[in-house]
């Protein structure tokens, strides 16, 4: 069933966040929120994880990289900076 419930702008907004962060909808949240509430916990899904269980997961993955394993790549402010030498030294459109 859908339903139209007005919530405070501030509030949806972290609600869609957190949501993000632990991969679930709003949909999702809302209704095993609903379901808490009524004291139907058997059907409530998943179990969230923790903020600190999610950063700890994205921790691990990032540290799985090494700067050795990504390509240098020029900044924005060097591409910029290239871009306006060769406007300087009318090598543009070569």
């Amino acid at each position: 069933m859908k339903a139209t419930v007005q919530i405070p702008d501030e509030v949806y907004l972290r609600v869609m966040s957190r949501s993000a962060l632990l991969g679930r909808s709003v949909d999702e949240v809302t209704t095993a929120l609903y379901r808490q509430w009524l004291g139907d916990q058997s059907s409530c899904g998943r179990e969230p994880a923790s903020e600190s269980s999610w950063i700890n997961h994205w921790a691990s993955l990032g540290a799985q990289f090494t700067p050795a394993d990504s390509a240098v790549t020029p900044t924005a402010r060097q591409i910029l900076s290239d871009d306006r030498s060769r406007l300087d030294t009318g090598e543009a459109g070569r």
